[in-house]
Parts: C-alpha cells; structure tokens; sequence
C-alpha cells in the first residue's frame, strides 16, 4: 500500500483546504462580531443600523434568516445541514486533488458555508440550526452580505475558472497528442 493511500484524508491538499477554510471562517466571526457590536446602536434611514463608508459602500446589520438574496427563508435546517454536507464531500475533494490551487479555492468555499452554519447553530431563538445570518456588507445596489458569503461566491467563481482552465489545456493536449501521431 502506498504511502499516500494509507494517509486517507490526511494529506497535504487537506491541510491547505483547513487553513484557508479556518482563515475565512475566523475572519467572518470576527467582522460579525465587530458588525453586531458597532452596529447594534447605530441608526440608519433603511431599517437598521448604518456607517457610511466610501461611495455606496457602507455597513448596515441585517439578520437574513434564509439563504442568498433573502430567499428560502425559514429552511435554515436544510440550509445548514447542506452547509454541512457540502462542506464535509469539499474537504474530501481537496484532500484527494492533485492540484495546486484547488484545495485553496475548496477550503474558500468551505469556510465561508462554515460561517455562515455557524450563525445559524449560535444565532438562533427558535430551535437549532433556525439562527440568522448577519449580514452587515452594503453596496445599496446589491443584497446586504457578509465575509463568508464573499467566500462562497469568489471560490465557487475561480473554481469555475479553475476547471475551465484544467480541461482547455487537457484538450490542448490531447490535440497535440493526435498531432503528433497522425
């Protein structure tokens, strides 16, 4: 048995994927934290608190109790335990990738459905798994967010790119192989 199979999960790939997924989930308690603390008595014309930031760039808490856009709102059992399932199927895929940069963009994507999960067990008056998210990133022109969904989107984004790029150059390859023997 090789060294690399006896490993399991264990391996290098995994280890990047948990670091980068323990970086944004830390990052994301923490500018949650600061948002709830900061902004809890601030007031704003929209309901809520508010700091004007630059342009249409400001902090405005808001609990979304559903998942993006406000949407599915009152799934937040279903939308952890997929966080949750999600999360566990990413690790294992980081752990077994042979790509450099694909555990990073897993571990992005992890740690933000992790922030967001953790809202949902840690936020919650209704029973588990039913807290809120806090969302405190406001462009004005866009729904009101926060780090781990920054997480999300920006990884499942250059995990796209990532994959596009992987099989374009597979097939320049394979081009060049039927080339060569033709």
């Amino acid at each position: 048995m090789s060294k690399k199979a006896s490993r399991g999960w264990l391996t290098p790939s995994l280890g990047r994927a948990v670091v980068v997924a323990s970086i944004v989930l830390g990052l994301d308690q923490l500018t949650k934290w600061w948002a709830v603390e900061a902004l809890e008595s601030k007031s704003c014309t929209v309901d809520g608190a508010c700091i004007d930031v630059l342009g249409p760039l400001r902090f405005h808490l808001s609990f979304n109790p559903g998942a993006a856009f406000s949407s599915f709102t009152g799934g937040g059992q279903v939308l952890g335990l997929v966080a949750l399932g999600m999360s566990i199927y990413l690790l294992r895929l980081a752990s077994q990738s042979t790509d450099h940069w694909m555990p990073w963009l897993f571990g992005a994507v992890v740690g933000g459905a992790l922030g967001n999960l953790t809202d949902r067990l840690f936020r919650s008056d209704g029973g588990i798994l039913n807290g809120a998210v806090v969302d405190f990133i406001d462009l004005q022109f866009w729904p009101i967010f926060n780090v781990a969904d920054v997480g999300v989107v920006a990884g499942v984004i250059l995990l796209g790119f990532r994959l596009w790029h992987i099989e374009r150059r597979s097939s320049e390859f394979t081009v060049a192989a039927d080339e060569t023997e033709a």
